[in-house]
């Protein structure tokens, strides 16, 4: 029936369109591949040029694009190593820039500290003058209490004594007087 179709075309089924014949006319085949027809020729002077540059190896060519590709790597991983080694030079200038940062801020503490201890004792060594300063006002005011009031004991014994001298003198005169007659004086 294809083939009655393809020749007449309405003989089997008038009134059939053309383009409804079939899924052969609808589907064409598509060219692939190179478009220009001396394809094989100039497959034939590639390969001679590549012979000629190889010479008998037949891995040269290649062999020199992967050591260009070795340098293109080799670079780029330096140039990676670079770039890590500055990273951590200024990772490590940071750390120590910080570490700095810290060791100034506990010796100012510490410094502090130091000064407040100072203060503190210079604080408490004042107290102690003043308080040593007081006990031996304290001591001075008691010994100068203790010789006023020895002074006073001596001198009322020194009175006392007087008294008692003056006493027996009287009683040594009147009792002289007493003996001695009003009239013999």
């Amino acid at each position: 029936m294809k083939a009655l179709e393809r020749k007449g075309g309405d003989l089997v089924a008038p009134g059939i369109d053309n383009q409804q014949t079939g899924p052969m006319r609808s589907q064409q085949k598509k060219k692939r591949g190179r478009k220009n027809k001396y394809y094989k020729q100039i497959d034939q002077e590639d390969d001679m040029e590549a012979n000629q540059i190889s010479g008998d190896s037949d891995n040269d060519g290649l062999d020199n694009v992967k050591e260009e590709d070795n340098e293109d790597d080799e670079e780029e991983m330096q140039k990676k190593r670079m770039q890590i080694e500055m990273a951590r030079q200024e990772a490590k200038k940071k750390a120590d820039e910080e570490a700095e940062r810290l060791r100034k801020i506990k010796a100012e503490q510490a410094l502090q500290e130091e000064l407040k201890k100072q203060k503190e004792i210079q604080a408490k060594e004042e107290q102690l003058s003043k308080q040593r300063a007081e006990e031996k006002r304290v001591v001075k005011d008691a010994q100068d209490l203790q010789k006023n009031e020895e002074d006073a004991i001596v001198k009322e014994h020194n009175a006392s004594k007087k008294d008692l001298k003056k006493i027996e003198s009287d009683k040594e005169s009147n009792f002289s007087k007493a003996l001695i007659p009003e009239n013999a004086l």
